[in-house]
């Protein structure tokens, strides 16, 4: 690998130079120190000017900002640039990671997927270093590493920039809209959000069309090009993708128009048939800072996405560099986001005099809020080292250039509006259902069952058993005894090889959640049809425990696991076996033609969930309801990544619905009301729609409570 000493800023000037003013010049007898970064991206011919631009417009803002400065030390940049074109990232990571004293950061790499591959090995690695990723946008890689403390990102997730894009499209007169990806830890998190935000903004949707790999792409765009949708939301992995996209259009005469992300904001795309006209939107700068102003007039072109970016994780590198000296004990990665405090003062610091400026506050241990080429470089540190802001650049190509039509900030305030949309959507679509004056007559409960189910197998789904676990001892806490609940887990977890900690199991909170289980079938001994057996009190051989019901009966089901359109997965999916919506349609069928419930409540969390859980309103049966993570288009979302442990800990729907009934105790009568833990779940679940299936049917949702399936009948007061 070639090293090159780019940033090497201890110059020796003239002796008319004051060694005592800090205007004149860099003294001689300044104090050297060195930081070494490996800066890790592509360097094919058309990316690597850009970025060499990035550095070299960094060092000349840089040796001012040290020359007019008052103090007497400076540093040298020491940069190891690696080609991410060309190297393999596994051997990278590994090396980055055994390298323990010379390096202080890693930059890079531009790409998800490399991102996600070397941060892997810093993870492991017992002394930790920084890791800095300007671009990196998935959503899966951003989660595995923001809670690390060495782990820093530039820029927000995916996720706003498919809102951004899905709102330019809305803005366009756009009614219905359709994706075309291919199917990679990029693209993950535009497949995971584009149809929840297309139904939080009211547009239709036309239709998701996912590819895998060059062999697929032709097919699968064609299709996507002859639906009537008017945009295309274009979320290809690498930039040769996109001349696949454009022969195609071109062949099925689509008059839809393409929206393209920040993949498409490579200047190899310029090369390409075509391309005149092409919009999308990329991570930029902020166009207050001026950055790409001085860029243009610099370099008589405009920066691509991720420049801004770049040019901000060096800036914060010479601020955490300066930070640590005269603190020996400190380290690099515990100091670098430090600078970007909450003062009320902003500082431009990217231009030499304001950074000049800000290493003077450092040394005077000032509280600076520091912004960057990129923006506000102030990280939300509770929700891990992420900026709390984004600028999205709206680009097209015209005459062979990417010119910028627009910024658009996503102010940091998307979470809330989420909120409220959510609530809007929810009040629009179920209004009906929330009468409060209706009357709903039920004869005295006189008894409680739960069935638990985790219908997933393996480690990397430990959240689906955790969660089912943190179930089982909730309604234990709350009186109810093990010949009420039956559990059907696969239970090969807490002696899988992949477990830090063997013979114990602990939930997002870190409770134990393995001590006095008792675990009724593993999902390796019985069909899932067998559970409308089980639920309907059929005992058969293999089938020794069922639930004994009838009318004065409640029935709580929670199940969590993997899902696919029309049914609920079971098992490893080598078995290929799922609980279908067929299924439920013949038990929702069985059991009240048998009169085996008074109430019968399902909380299912699964991608799809919808897709099976709309039987209940199809068959609209009195008393019986599901509450599902997501509807029948949408993917539920994993939660809480543990790196210990390495896997997720939790979903998020399961973790706000076990929030909402934390509240329950078993010696109140009335807690949480079915309203509280819909409107809980609804506007806390972000990327995808909790939805409710037959609540007309069911009870009046402000007046009935979860309690009465979580507390025993005998314990509830209605003996």
């Amino acid at each position: 690998m070639k090293k090159l000493f780019l940033l090497l800023f201890a110059i020796v000037f003239a002796a008319c130079s004051d060694s005592s003013s800090g205007a004149g010049g860099i003294s001689t007898t300044q104090k050297v120190d060195t930081l070494k970064v490996a800066l890790i991206l592509p360097l094919n011919k058309e990316m690597a000017s850009h970025w060499k631009n990035t550095v070299n417009l960094f060092q000349e803002n840089l040796e001012k900002a040290f020359a007019i400065s008052s103090l007497d030390t400076t540093f040298v940049f020491d940069v190891e640039w690696i080609d991410e074109d060309k190297a393999d990232m596994d051997s990278v990571g590994r090396a980055l990671a055994s390298r323990t004293k010379d390096i202080s950061a890693v930059i890079g790499p531009y790409y998800s997927k490399n991102v996600d591959i070397v941060a892997s090995y810093c993870a492991r690695a017992q002394t930790k270093k920084a890791f800095i990723s300007p671009t990196a946008t998935s959503t899966e890689v951003i989660r595995k590493y923001s809670k690390e403390n060495w782990f820093y990102s530039l820029t927000e997730t995916d996720i706003t920039q498919s809102e951004m894009m899905l709102q330019q499209a809305l803005a366009d007169g756009a009614e219905q809209v359709s994706l075309l990806a291919d199917s990679t830890i990029y693209t993950a998190t535009f497949l995971d959000w584009f149809a929840f935000q297309a139904t939080e903004m009211g547009l239709k949707v036309g239709g998701v069309y996912i590819y895998e790999g060059d062999s697929e792409i032709d097919a699968v765009a064609k299709e996507a090009f002859k639906n009537e949708s008017d945009y295309i939301i274009c979320i290809p992995d690498k930039y040769k993708d996109i001349s696949r996209y454009l022969e195609i259009r071109k062949k099925t005469k689509s008059k839809a128009k393409m929206l393209f992300s920040d993949i498409g904001h490579d200047k190899n795309v310029l090369k390409m048939d075509g391309v005149d006209g092409l919009e999308g939107f990329a991570i930029g700068s902020n166009p207050e800072s001026g950055f790409d102003m001085a860029y243009q007039t610099r370099f008589d072109d405009f920066p691509i996405s991720g420049e801004s970016q770049l040019y901000d994780a060096l800036l914060l590198s010479a601020f955490a560099q300066l930070r640590l000296q005269g603190k020996p004990s400190a380290r690099f990665f515990e100091v670098f986001a430090t600078e970007t405090g909450d003062g009320e003062s902003e500082f431009l610091a990217w231009e030499a005099p304001a950074m000049a400026r800000v290493f003077e506050g450092i040394v005077n241990n000032e509280d600076i809020n520091v912004s960057g080429a990129s923006g506000n470089l102030n990280f939300s540190l509770s929700d891990g080292a992420i900026v709390n802001q984004s600028v999205y650049v709206h680009w097209v190509i015209s005459q062979g250039k990417f010119i910028p039509l627009e910024y658009v900030s996503s102010s940091g305030s998307k979470r809330i509006v989420k909120s409220k949309t959510s609530i809007n959507w929810m009040v629009h679509n179920y209004v009906e259902d929330f009468d409060s004056i209706s009357v709903f007559r039920y004869p005295e409960i006189s008894d409680n069952y739960a069935l638990l189910v985790a219908g997933s197998t393996g480690w990397s789904n430990y959240r689906h058993q955790a969660d089912v676990l943190k179930f089982y001892k909730k309604l234990k806490s709350l009186g109810m005894d093990d010949d009420h609940i039956i559990l059907v887990i696969e239970d090969d977890l807490v002696n899988d090889e992949s477990n830090p900690y063997p013979g114990d199991l602990f939930d997002y909170e870190d409770q134990l959640i393995y001590e006095n289980v008792k675990v009724d079938y593993k999902t390796s001994e019985i069909m899932p049809e067998d559970l409308i057996s089980i639920l309907g009190g059929e005992k058969k051989d293999g089938l020794d425990k069922v639930i004994h019901s009838d009318s004065t009966t409640n029935i709580l089901v929670f199940w969590s696991g993997h899902g696919v359109l029309g049914a609920l997965k079971w098992g490893p999916d080598s078995l290929n076996r799922s609980f279908s919506y067929d299924n439920m349609t013949e038990l929702l069928e069985k059991m009240s033609c048998e009169k085996k419930f008074r109430k019968m409540l399902w909380l299912v969390e699964t991608c799809y969930s919808g897709s099976v859980c709309k039987s209940f309103e199809d068959q609209a049966v009195r008393g019986t309801m599901c509450v599902s993570a997501a509807n029948e288009y949408e993917t539920s979302k994993a939660d809480l990544y543990n790196s210990v442990m390495g896997t997720f800990m939790t979903n998020s729907f399961t973790r706000n619905l076990m929030t909402s009934i934390d509240d329950v105790y078993e010696d109140l009568l009335f807690t949480v009301s079915m309203m509280d833990l819909y409107v809980y779940t609804v506007k806390n679940t972000i990327g995808s729609h909790v939805s409710l299936y037959n609540s007309s049917n069911f009870d009046n949702l402000y007046t009935s409570g979860i309690n009465e399936f979580l507390i025993p009948a005998r314990k509830d007061g209605r003996e």
